[in-house]
């Protein structure tokens, strides 16, 4: 089932798209071939695209809040919600993958995981090859993403020297065809909109609040393990770069790293949590 989110993107989104699609059709006409002068109307279209798809990733985090909330004790719920969504990055911040990766892991989901995960479950075959080929169509999609905001933010920014290296590179200019290619690669947030709803909802009906999550690992911890770690009211993943301290306070020093973290974490960098918050990574 569709989110709301999703609803409103391929209503209202692709409405205001194929609004400002419809001048370009006015100014340029309706027969085949080259266009010129339309340069700048072109780059336009590059600016609401990227706009349209930020809307949608970040509605689709509000509703996934509200779940959360909603689980939540009454007298939490303000608390809750300030958590998942205070600095949010898709509210100040381009819709890059780290960004989604970080706002998302808030609620405990993988964006970056699930997105090739449902991508390989499209796929009809389950062959270990269709599922590696499905995975790498899943990366270029978000590399294709990575260009697109890079592209969209030096046009925003006037930088002509920046716009002219990128379209250099060959894989996007400011031409309706290239729009086309990279609206099509934005257009698929079902692939992994349901599933977001999913794990979201999964979440709730086994959510319990930190303060009673207790896991004894005792001291069987060593360092390059493998290991899941509390983060906000959600879990990432980390390694274990030291355990320290006498028998009844021992401490794990995580290592995190974007990758491993789902991109909750936008470089590396270390944590100390006491034992008994941390356990070993289950093997996918």
């Amino acid at each position: 089932m569709p989110s709301p989110a999703l609803v409103e993107w391929r209503s209202v989104g692709l409405a205001r798209l194929a609004e400002l699609e419809a001048v370009h059709a006015q100014a340029t006409g309706s027969a085949r071939g080259r266009r010129w002068g339309t340069t700048q109307l072109n780059r336009s279209l590059f600016i609401v695209l990227v706009a349209q798809f930020q809307a949608y990733a970040r509605g689709l985090h509000d509703q996934a809040t509200d779940v959360h909330v909603a689980a939540a004790l009454a007298g939490q719920r303000v608390l809750v919600r300030t958590l998942l969504t205070q600095g949010r990055k898709l509210d100040t911040q381009s819709p890059r993958r780290a960004a989604l990766g970080s706002d998302f892991g808030r609620l405990g989901f993988g964006f970056i995981d699930a997105l090739k995960a449902a991508t390989a479950s499209a796929t009809a075959s389950a062959t270990a090859s269709a599922t590696a080929s499905a995975t790498a169509s899943a990366t270029a999609a978000l590399d294709a993403l990575e260009e697109l905001i890079d592209y969209r933010n030096a046009i925003g920014h006037g930088d002509e020297a920046t716009i002219g290296s990128i379209e250099a590179l060959g894989r996007i200019k400011a031409t309706k065809g290239s729009y086309r290619r990279y609206r099509r690669t934005i257009d698929r947030p079902g692939r992994y909109d349901g599933r977001c709803r999913e794990r979201t909802v999964e979440r709730r009906t086994r959510y319990q609040p930190p303060m009673v999550r207790r896991i004894d690992v005792a001291n069987s911890l060593e360092v390059g393990d493998a290991v899941v770690i509390p983060w906000s009211i959600a879990e990432i993943r980390g390694t274990v770069a030291e355990v320290y301290g006498p028998a009844n306070d021992r401490r794990v020093v995580v290592a995190l790293t974007p990758e491993m973290s789902g991109f909750v974490v936008d470089e590396p960098t270390t944590v100390a949590f006491p034992i008994h918050l941390v356990r070993p990574a289950v093997a996918a």
